[in-house]
């Protein structure tokens, strides 16, 4: 599904569709187009005949004026920079003391030749060449043509930037912008990017009258490029301008547009303004919007006044509304229908890719889909600024409402608002039932029937729920809750809810939840017998039920609502667990459902679901657990699970309910959950509404809840919103970017907490076996060192924790086992310190740490020094430059201090910061102390610094053979610099990895990649030339050659009595799509052949009525059925035999056209045609003549015979 770009809705009330920006780039600041033309930025201090001299205050250049007269010859033999003769013609190179602009004020008839001198830079602004121009600088940007007409221009070696030409020959240079009559000249590259505008008839471009033009602006990578200046003048008016183009493009702009940026990555590539009456479209362009090669037509055009009105099937009638086509015949034709204040983009060629309906800015105005549309809408719709009153969405209908409110209707998704720092694109919503809501901005919600909600939780957004009846829970509801209202959970305990405000639920649940005092009729798959134990009646006067509707409305007093009893009758089957470890499924007929793709059957029973899915000849399974009854769920209890037995499947999720037990082999989702006991073997995730409690954790967890208590073997992530008043844990990864610090107290850490510049925590009463960084530290709290000068931590609270030294933070109670016994805390008895005790065997120390921050040693030498390691980072203070840093310690009773540098590769130590040259490595910051008062002395490692190393061009081994590079230099880190060969084209644009297959020539550079060891730089090592390389590419037996990197496509041809069934390729990669009649691709650095294949549908058939004839195949056999011959049969008819009293006379048929030599032949030969055909053969009695003399001849019966010369064979008669 592609992305919609609505912020020119918002900006201009009225957009159809953007270009494509997947081939644009961050645009750079460009040379100022005012330089483009004489402006008020121009001023001359010297005016003479011949010339103006002054300057331009913008680019602060001097700027000539070269006067020409009407001979189309300058008005003198020199000038500033500048000369004359007949025989060269108009020399012009620049002063060579500075960068100087030149306008040749007329037209010039004789050739014109520009330099440079000094490597200052000519640039030449405008003027009209009727001769040759020649450009010959001596680099690249020595000069630059930016404005100005010219017949015929020779660029050697400069660049061209602006300006219009008949023809170009690019034999050098740089070609990056301007408007071009002929491309025959420019290079194949230049013309990959060289796109034909497209005019009508009545219009002119930049004064000239143009139907087409190529038009050139490639992006400037320098940041130093020419804005390309166009302006389209028509001769009528019109309401929209729009521009078309390949690859599905189509743009449209309303009259009155003024300065529309076009932007990319908040960077403008292009301006656009167009006048109020429609008839100027003025743009300024940094880059052209648009693929390579592709063509752009302008079109002008006159909106219709029609209503947006929906068809029977929900989509929009598009009956005589006006459309404008992109330039595609192929799937991604991209057609655009205009209506009176809304617009339709489709892709009438592929079904597949979603068609949108926008609406414009309603001005805050009710709007009712239901006066609309007569069925429910079935497409994504777009609509901002609007007070939403009424409308049904069907399963196929999506809303997008960027700002305004939503008071009413029936939706089956919808988004809601647009996310922004100041969060000022906001929805409310007082009304309406939702199949799904995302609020991706600041959004209200009141009085709203909901079945799943989701918020986007960046930006500054602000969200609320009030009066409220949801299906799920979203994450953090506590906190989208306004002062007074309460959340109130409604299970079902004997069945479960099918659908809210009559919209049926994906899956049914036996749990919902009514915030404050909100309203829904839910539809239930057993009968509404009762609310908590008491008729339904007696819950409130708003609440009531029929059979299975219950119109319920909320108290606002939190306490869940219990409907039924779990003794009443259920059609459901409590879960069961097999000796397989899966649910017991005799009895359940499993339901086929499809969705994202996928098929599965799905298993409902009481309080879960049990879904099952082939895949790759293995069977993926997940169960869904709520609870049956509004109470725990033990999954290892006797009763549910009898054979003890880990649940088997691959994704188990909770919701609603909680977990007193369970041994889970696959992955556990939590939603809205807690789990108090059991065992996990693979991941979990719980979502912020979610607590664990207890359990042992072998796999990640994803904590967004809340975490009270349990045993987790692997890594913890949490969440910004996750809080940790419990539970113990190996490692504990913080979120990163938090925006609030993340509370973690009364927790066991055994490994480590692992941070990152951005983390945030609030840390207390916690034991960890790694050190903790001050600022992670709660305020008020402080963080002791806890080591044994003779022997090690063995276990901590009863875990498992090898380790030399452990950290208590505020007063954190520990239970802590040593490897030796226990004699002494800080030299003094045990007890001494806090009441600490020790066990029988003296080796286990339960103590309360003071929250002090001072070090507790345990069995502290006889001197009564306490041990310099028994300091933390955080007692000391380095201050002052990195080149003159000196160190304090908060502690008292420390010896003399020092920091040094200590150089990783040969341990060699630095009594200062490392700053000479050569030096360059990983140094770890040290603390050295003497012996002091109150510690011994010792080292303690801060930090680390690196000096990075920039290689040099002579460090590396560089093979122009096979053009790779060997790094040779110094190795003053473990790992080499990362670096690698790029060829750079000549033109600047962007680099490739890979030997380039383009015609060209490129720069070979050695590019070192800046790390945390090495600093960047690139180095050009070698050049590399592609020759301009064609291949052949045959497509169904016809060969045409081309170059690599051409985009291509072909469409198959149809064929009668055949169906396309791919094509047959060879040459191309295998991610090209062959299964569809039009086959795209850049052509390959190699031979490619195409041939489509087909399948013969089975022919059709047709029935042959056949009269006093017999029909045979053209070969004689027989014909297998007469009622179904098949379309192409070659046939034989043969008319019956003759008698004596019957004679074949033609045929007489419906169906065929026979010759008039056919009609009369006893044997005819034709082709079944595609419909029924009737033969019949049609016979006629002989006849003779009878002569009679002297008498007189009647018929047998004594009636006259009718004809005497035609007497039928076989006439009785009477003479």
């Amino acid at each position: 599904m592609k992305k919609r770009i609505v912020s020119m809705i918002l900006a201009l009330s009225m957009v159809l569709s953007i270009l494509p920006v997947s081939a644009f780039a961050d645009a750079g600041a460009g040379f100022s187009s005012a330089a483009a033309e004489e402006t008020n930025s121009i001023t001359y201090s010297s005016e003479e005949e011949h010339e103006a001299v002054g300057k331009n205050s913008e680019t602060n250049n001097q700027v000539v004026k070269i006067e020409v007269g009407t001979n189309g010859l300058p008005k003198a033999a020199s000038g500033t920079g500048w000369s004359y003769d007949e025989t060269t013609g108009l020399t012009i190179t620049g002063t060579g003391s500075e960068d100087t602009e030149y306008i040749l004020d007329g037209t010039v008839s004789c050739n014109v030749t520009v330099k440079n001198a000094n490597s200052h830079t000519v640039y030449l602004l405008d003027g009209t060449v009727t001769g040759t121009l020649l450009i010959e600088a001596d680099n690249m940007y020595g000069v630059r043509v930016l404005g100005g007409s010219y017949a015929d221009v020779q660029l050697n070696l400069g660049t061209i930037d602006g300006g219009t030409y008949d023809k170009l020959t690019e034999n050098g240079g740089n070609v990056r912008g301007g408007f071009f009559r002929d491309i025959s000249g420019l290079s194949a590259d230049t013309q990959q990017q060289a796109h034909q505008l497209l005019l009508p008839e009545n219009c002119t471009l930049n004064g000239q009258k143009e139907t087409k033009i190529y038009i050139i602006k490639k992006y400037n990578y320098s940041g130093n490029g020419n804005d390309l200046e166009l302006v389209v003048e028509s001769d009528t008016g019109c309401d929209v301008w729009a521009v078309a183009s390949t690859g599905g493009s189509v743009m449209a702009l309303p009259a009155g547009t003024q300065n529309y940026a076009f932007t990319y990555f908040d960077s403008t590539i292009a301006t656009i303004s167009i006048s109020a009456d429609g008839k100027t479209l003025s743009a300024s362009f940094n880059m052209i919007p648009a693929q390579n090669g592709a063509p752009m037509k302008l079109v002008p055009m006159a909106l219709g006044a029609t209503e947006l009105r929906f068809n029977n099937e929900g989509q929009p009638d598009l009956t005589d509304v006006t459309y404008v086509d992109s330039l595609d015949t192929d799937a991604k034709l991209h057609r655009v229908y205009m209506g009176n204040g809304w617009g339709y983009n489709c892709y009438p060629n592929d079904s597949s890719n979603e068609s949108t309906l926008q609406i414009l800015n309603q001005g805050g105005a009710n709007f009712d889909f239901s006066a609309l549309s007569d069925v429910p809408i079935n497409c994504y719709v777009e609509i901002t600024n609007a007070n939403i009153t009424g409308g049904e969405f069907g399963e196929n209908g999506r809303l997008t409402i960027t700002s305004g409110k939503i008071s009413g209707g029936t939706f089956h998704n919808v988004s809601a608002g647009i996310n922004s720092i100041n969060g000022n694109s906001a929805v409310e919503i007082t009304g309406g039932t939702f199949d799904s809501l995302f609020c991706n901005g600041s959004c209200s919600i009141a009085n709203a029937v909901i079945q799943s909600c989701n918020f986007n939780t960046y930006g500054n957004n602000t969200y609320t729920i009030s009066d409220t009846v949801l299906g799920e829970l979203p994450d953090g509801i506590q906190k989208l809750l306004p002062a007074g209202q309460q959340l109130s959970t409604l299970v079902v305990r004997n069945g479960g809810v099918t659908a809210m405000n009559g919209r049926t639920l994906p899956l049914s649940t036996n749990t919902i939840y009514l915030v404050g005092a909100g309203s829904a009729e839910l539809t239930l798959n057993t009968d509404v017998l009762s609310i908590n134990d008491a008729p339904v009646e007696n819950y409130n006067a708003n609440t009531s039920a029929d059979g299975k509707v219950l119109r319920i409305t909320g108290k606002n007093d939190g306490a869940k609502i219990f409907v039924n009893k779990s003794t009443n009758p259920s059609d459901l089957k409590p879960l069961r667990i097999t000796e397989k470890g899966l649910p017991d499924l005799t009895g359940v007929t499993g339901v086929p459902m499809s969705g994202e793709g996928m098929t599965a059957n799905l298993y409902e029973g009481l309080g879960w679901k049990y879904a099952t899915m082939e895949e790759n000849g293995r069977t993926r399974a997940a169960l869904y657990i709520t609870t049956p009854d509004g109470n725990p769920v033990d999954l290892s209890s006797d009763t549910i699970n009898p054979y003890h037995k880990a649940i088997a499947v691959e994704q188990i999720t909770f919701a609603n309910v909680t977990v007193t037990g369970i041994v889970a082999e696959g992955s556990v989702g939590a939603e809205n959950t807690i789990i108090q006991d059991g065992t996990f073997q693979k991941d979990v995730y719980m979502d912020e509404n979610s607590t664990i409690a207890g359990g042992t954790f072998q796999d990640v967890v994803r904590a967004y809840g809340k975490i009270t208590g349990g045993s987790f073997i692997a890594e913890v992530q949490l969440n910004q919103n996750s809080e940790v008043t419990g539970g113990v844990f190996h490692d504990v990864q913080l979120p990163s970017y938090a925006t609030e610090k993340t509370v973690i107290q009364n927790a066991v850490i055994l490994g480590s907490l692992k941070t990152d510049s951005d983390s945030k925590a609030a840390i207390s009463n916690t034991v960890s076996c790694g050190y903790i960084e001050s600022r992670f530290l709660a305020a008020g709290q402080q963080q002791s060192k806890l080591m044994m000068t003779d022997g090690t931590v063995e276990r901590l609270n009863d875990y498992a924790a090898a380790t030399d030294a452990v950290y208590l933070i505020g007063n954190v109670k520990a239970e802590i086992r040593f490897s030796n016994a226990v004699t002494n805390i800080n030299g003094e008895d045990v007890s001494a310190y806090n009441g600490a005790q020790l066990s029988a065997d003296g080796k286990t120390l339960t103590l309360t740490a003071k929250n002090d921050g001072e070090p507790i040693v345990v069995n502290m030498a006889t001197t009564g020094k306490l041990p310099f390691s028994s300091l933390s980072k955080s007692d000391f203070t380095v201050s002052g430059t990195i080149e003159h840093q000196t160190v304090k310690s908060s502690k008292d009773g420390v010896g003399k201090l020092s920091l040094v540098y200590v150089r990783t590769y040969d341990n060699e130590v630095f009594e200062t910061y490392p700053a000479g040259a050569d030096m360059y490595g990983l140094y770890k910051q040290r603390i050295v102390a003497q012996e002091g008062d109150k510690y011994t002395e010792g080292s303690l490692d801060i930090g680390e610094v690196v000096r990075r190393y920039q290689p040099k061009l002579d460090d590396f081994e560089y093979d122009p053979k096979t053009q790779t590079a060997t790094y040779k230099g110094p190795m003053y880190f473990d790992d080499a610099p990362l670096y690698s060969i790029r060829y750079v084209p000549e033109d600047g644009s962007f680099p490739s990895v890979t030997k380039p297959t383009k015609a060209g020539t490129y720069s070979v550079d050695i590019v070192v990649d800046s790390s945390d060891h090495y600093v960047g730089n690139q180095y050009e090592v070698d050049t590399y030339t592609v020759s301009e390389s064609k291949y052949t590419l045959t497509v169904d037996d016809k060969s045409t050659e081309h170059v690599a990197g051409e985009k291509l496509s072909f469409t198959a041809d149809e064929k009668d009595g055949y169906t396309f069934t791919g094509w047959k390729v060879t040459g191309l990669p295998t991610d090209v799509d062959t299964t569809k009649a039009t086959i795209s691709f850049t052509m390959p650095a190699n031979n490619v052949t195409l041939k489509a294949q087909y399948t013969e549908n089975a022919p059709k058939t047709y029935k042959l009525d056949v009269t006093d004839a017999q029909v045979t195949l053209k070969d004689g056999s027989a014909v297998a059925d007469l009622t179904a011959v098949s379309v192409g049969t070659e046939l034989k008819a043969t008319a019956d035999e003759d008698t004596e009293t019957s004679v074949f006379k033609s045929w007489n048929c419906t169906g065929l056209e026979l010759t008039e030599e056919q009609s009369t032949a006893r044997v005819v030969y034709f082709t079944m045609p595609d419909h029924d055909v009737n033969l019949k053969a049609e016979f006629v009695t002989p006849t003779n003549k009878l002569e009679v003399t002297d008498a007189k001849v009647t018929l047998k019966d004594g009636g006259a015979v009718a004809d005497l010369t035609a007497v039928p064979v076989g006439t009785e008669l009477k003479a």
